[in-house]
């Protein structure tokens, strides 16, 4: 039944393994709680990670990254250059609001992230296109 569940929906096979992480979490909890008897095995217990495709995560190089800011339109340079140089991932870009980037001294920029502030280094490139 959970893994029924689990396999709906076509999703990929990392947030199948997640999934099935929180849930086979929840059992451990309910057992530590004595909601479920702790010398019975849980459904989920016996289920086993999927099998995860090898991706090649990759890193672009500084000639790269000018090679693919220069393409891009205008409205993706700070989004590329964040991303790029800032570390943030697309979902964190997605959810940053520009009053989180401000303007500082000698035109660097403070990105605000969690409870910690980065400091980037500024390209020529993102102000001088």
């Amino acid at each position: 039944m959970i893994d029924a569940w689990l396999r709906r929906g076509g999703h990929s096979m990392v947030t199948r393994n997640n999934w099935l992480k929180r849930v086979k979490e929840l059992f451990g909890f309910a057992k530590r709680r004595g909601y479920l008897p702790r010398q019975e095995p849980t459904a989920a217990e016996s289920l086993k990670r999927g099998k995860q495709a090898d991706t090649d995560v990759g890193i672009f190089t500084p000639a790269q990254m000018e090679k693919l800011m220069r393409a891009a339109p205008d409205d993706l340079i700070a989004i590329l250059a964040i991303g790029g140089f800032a570390g943030l991932r697309g979902a964190e870009i997605a959810r940053l609001n520009w009053s989180a980037v401000k303007e500082r001294q000698h035109d660097r920029r403070r990105v605000r992230r969690a409870r910690r502030e980065y400091s980037p280094p500024t390209l020529p490139l993102v102000n001088h296109r």
